[in-house]
């Protein structure tokens, strides 16, 4: 009876223990599947942005690009060569710098979807889903740099180090409210400067004209497409305007 009882015991505790193990490994797998997936997705949009990056640098700016894209992006030129040739992962510096040369890009490298009446696209080197517009918004790009150029007017000096940059840019819970950092005060002075005042003026222009994007990716009609034709046309998207926003089939019995 003994011996039955500690047998019987032994067995019923075991197995739980035993299966718990297995599903603990197996959420391990999985996780481990899901964020491999996710960093090589990442990899993939920064090489198809750097592709397109260096190849705008290499055909706007000709011979010595390379140096001329380190001077813009204070990357050395070697760096953004290992990037384009897939040699090196991106760094925190290189994310960074890629997101001030292409502001437009910077929402779509994260996330890896875009947003285009908001003017957050993806490179022409990129398919993108569930939206398929690559139509950029030139008052939208403005913003971003002229946002990005006065976020680095106030931050100058105050992120030498992590401690430094967690203290300028944290607020603080106050009896359940939160205060700002002690950069807002800096923010105050600065706010009446020529640009900040760009900023607001890019914004509004950007609010403004945002009927008129919004009205070009709405474009459904591909008979409304003339001047903007190309020269081979793919003929799996052939059947919809090239501005519109989003994916449509086909309604007729052309699909091979």
């Amino acid at each position: 009876m003994h011996s039955y009882t500690i047998v019987h015991y032994t067995v019923h505790f075991a197995f739980p223990i035993e299966m718990a193990k297995i599903m603990s490994h197996s959420i391990r797998v999985e996780s481990y599947r899901c964020v491999t997936a996710m960093s090589t997705e990442f990899d993939a949009r920064v090489a198809l942005l750097v592709k397109e990056l260096v190849e705008d640098h290499k055909n706007l700016l000709g011979r010595g690009f390379w140096n001329k894209l380190e001077e813009a992006s204070g990357i050395k030129a070697r760096t953004w060569r290992n990037l384009y040739e897939q040699r090196q992962r991106a760094t925190n510096e290189i994310i960074a710098a890629l997101g001030k040369l292409r502001p437009q890009y910077a929402f779509w490298l994260i996330t890896g979807v875009t947003d285009a009446a908001n003017g957050h696209i993806a490179p022409a080197t990129a398919t993108t889903f569930p939206e398929r517009a690559h139509v950029g918004d030139a008052f939208a790009e403005q913003y971003f740099e002229s946002s990005i150029e006065f976020k680095e007017q106030v931050l100058r000096g105050q992120t030498d180090t992590l401690e430094s940059s967690i203290k300028a840019l944290e607020r603080t819970s106050v009896f359940s409210q939160w205060w700002d950092s002690v950069l807002v005060d800096t923010i105050y002075d600065e706010c009446t400067s020529d640009l900040y005042q760009r900023v607001r003026r890019t914004w509004q222009k950007r609010e403004s004209e945002r009927g008129k994007h919004v009205a070009r990716l709405s474009q459904q009609n591909k008979d409304d497409a003339r001047g903007f034709e190309v020269p081979v046309p793919d003929p799996r998207t052939a059947h919809q305007h090239p501005f519109f926003m989003f994916y449509e089939p086909r309604h007729d019995d052309t699909k091979d």
